[in-house]
């Protein structure tokens, strides 16, 4: 005891403190282990990490068991859900069974190998190394299981793991962004939910269940969730704000006041988000970005099912993917870029990109094109 002077003695007593707080707390664990989790990349805090994490304690605290998370890309969503909180969960519960998927077994793998190299980490095992151990013949990347009975399967959509059940499901990503708008691939994702995923919980009176994603589609997994199953706090965070009040049980969560203030300007600044706004389109731009993917008024949506019988008058389609700037019309005069659509055609149902040139904005000509269209709701920035 000698050799403990009073600056070991405080050393000691913080990093108790920091112990218990992290414990208490995911929204501090999360800040702690972020170094570890994400070792060169800074930790940029913001109201969304923090909205994100007191949701997942009332997950913890049996408060809330059916969770929506509709939140833009690249704010973290991934490493917060199903990387840190898992681990966080086992530091008091590590009976828990996690059950975790997306469109895709290697990013499921991925956080699964994320969470467990945390668990794994000096960092942890010098603070929580006591509470559990993982199994070691039961410890791969896709599944392993601690020496509490607790364990966590990383599984795909339609894969072959979702035989298993658990006390927590997290579906992150349910949706590859490229197959999103094809009806057959999204709707049989969501007949998967329905069907297999919604009946994996052990205990269906207090287990839970997350889905964290962007939208992609006004049909998509969040979609369903929302028009046809209800029940579940939902958190939307659009990346600028849109002026709507929302709630959940903990109350409002948006702390935004300004129209168009953005989520976190220090992760994605105004340039940055003008840049995907481009690269999205308008109807990319109203899901991915503003988790609204039903395009408000005055514009053409991207999945307009495409009638490839018809001709308007001034209009000439181009089944191509030719720049703008080289396009000509089929009697070689150079046009003017009208639009640029992409969904699946109504003859093969394919997927396909059918380019619009006209030599003039006749806006007539734009409402007579648009009403031949099947797809209801497709609007010219016209009328």
């Amino acid at each position: 005891m000698s050799d403990l002077t009073p600056a070991i003695l405080l050393d000691l007593l913080k990093k108790e403190e920091e112990k218990r707080a992290t414990e208490d707390s995911f929204y501090e664990f999360i800040k702690q282990a972020w170094p570890v989790v994400e070792p060169g990349v800074t930790f940029t805090d913001g109201w969304h990490i923090k909205i994100i994490a007191e949701h997942l304690e009332a997950v913890t605290n049996g408060q809330i068991r059916r969770l929506l998370i509709n939140i833009p890309p690249r704010m973290s969503k991934s490493t917060l859900v199903s990387v840190m909180f898992p681990v966080w969960e086992w530091i008091k519960s590590p009976h828990q069974k996690y059950l975790c998927a997306s469109y895709s077994s290697v990013l499921s793998t991925r956080d699964a190998l994320k969470s467990r190299r945390l668990i794994q980490s000096p960092w942890f095992q010098e603070r929580w190394g006591d509470r559990f151990n993982l199994s070691g013949d039961q410890n791969i990347k896709s599944r392993y299981e601690n020496d509490h009975t607790g364990y966590r399967i990383a599984t795909s959509v339609g894969g072959s793991a979702t035989g298993d059940g658990g006390s927590r499901l997290i579906l992150d990503d349910p949706h590859n962004a490229q197959e999103a708008q094809s009806d057959v691939i999204r709707e049989s994702t969501i007949e998967w939910m329905a069907s297999v995923w919604s009946s994996r919980l052990n205990n269906a009176k207090t287990d839970a269940n997350i889905v964290v994603m962007q939208r992609l589609h006004e049909k998509d997994i969040s979609g369903y969730i929302l028009e046809e199953l209800g029940g579940w706090e939902h958190i939307l965070i659009p990346m600028e704000y849109d002026r709507v009040k929302r709630r959940t049980v903990l109350g409002a969560y948006d702390p935004r006041t300004e129209e168009g203030e953005l989520i976190s300007p220090e992760r994605l600044g105004t340039s940055e988000v003008a840049t995907l706004k481009t690269m999205l389109g308008v109807y990319g731009s109203s899901g991915q970005l503003q988790q609204n993917p039903e395009p408000s008024g005055g514009v053409y949506s991207r999945q307009a099912t495409f009638n490839y019988g018809l001709q308007t008058e001034g209009f000439h389609r181009l089944n191509t993917s030719c720049s703008p700037t080289t396009a000509r019309s089929p009697r070689r005069r150079p046009v003017t870029p009208l639009r640029v659509l992409s969904g699946r055609c109504s003859r093969t149902r394919g997927s396909a990109t059918s380019c619009w040139w006209t030599r003039g904005m006749n806006t007539s000509a734009i409402r007579i094109c648009v009403r031949e269209w099947s797809r209801t709701g497709v609007r010219s920035t016209e009328d």
